[in-house]
């Protein structure tokens, strides 16, 4: 599995257990495969979407990015917000000019950073697996089991209730390697991993179960406060 700093991706077949066969020797490259590596080749970013982000109130790039970690609870990777990144900084300098008012920003804000998360959804390859297969629950119940049910509990105890494995298991699988560090303790505070997983537990659930417009437009889970982002004395006049 790749754990990268604002970035994640979840590999189900990664050999890790001898005595199971992993391998993908008779597996037939499909059209989904093509589509899915064109999405990851396109995960460089562009030096277009980063010259305009420049360009676009850039002193406000670091209040862009705490606005980010307010809606998302963790920090996208930058191919996923650099596009939306003029939008959000030009939105904020304008109501930081009092020319909008603190809800327009806010829900302006909501639109931007739910496209984030729900292009982040599909470029992460989070929805490749959703067909679950037996190797795959194989997999699941042999990967890192003891941090299976940490990963389970912290999830369960985020999200309020305890999810489907078939919603959850890319996002335990991926807390399991994130526990593995020597610094974690299970009385940590939520990190940004976490957020990650709450994420894309809820995202595939409402994938799976609603359809994907329930999952684009459903709310987003990090630690929001709407009197941080936007103080009463700096509301504006529109």
């Amino acid at each position: 599995m790749d754990i990268e700093h604002g970035a994640f991706r979840v590999k189900p077949f990664v050999k890790a257990d001898p005595d199971f066969d992993y391998s993908l020797k008779d597996y037939v490259y499909t059209e989904e495969d093509k589509k899915y590596e064109a999405s990851r080749r396109a995960k460089i970013l562009h030096w277009d979407d980063i010259h305009t982000a420049s360009k676009a109130a850039p002193e406000l790039e670091l209040r862009a990015k705490e606005c980010m970690l307010q809606f998302l609870g963790y920090n996208p990777h930058p191919h996923d917000y650099y596009p939306s990144l003029p939008f959000i900084q030009s939105l904020l300098d304008t109501y930081i000019k009092k020319q909008i008012t603190a809800q327009t920003a806010n829900a302006e804000l909501l639109f931007h950073m739910k496209a984030i998360r729900n292009h982040q959804m599909l470029s992460g390859g989070w929805l490749r697996y959703l067909d679950r297969t037996p190797e795959e629950y194989v997999y699941y119940a042999k990967v890192l089991p003891k941090m299976a049910l940490t990963a389970r509990f912290r999830l369960s105890q985020f999200l309020g209730y305890t999810p489907d494995i078939i919603h959850s298991m890319d996002a335990e699988i991926y807390l399991r390697h994130v526990y593995c560090r020597d610094d974690f303790r299970e009385d940590m505070p939520f990190s940004q991993e976490d957020y990650v997983a709450v994420t894309v537990t809820r995202y595939c659930e409402l994938y799976m179960t609603e359809g994907k417009e329930a999952a684009d437009d459903s709310g987003l889970l990090g630690p929001y406060n709407f009197g941080e982002l936007f103080p009463p004395e700096n509301d504006g006049e529109a």
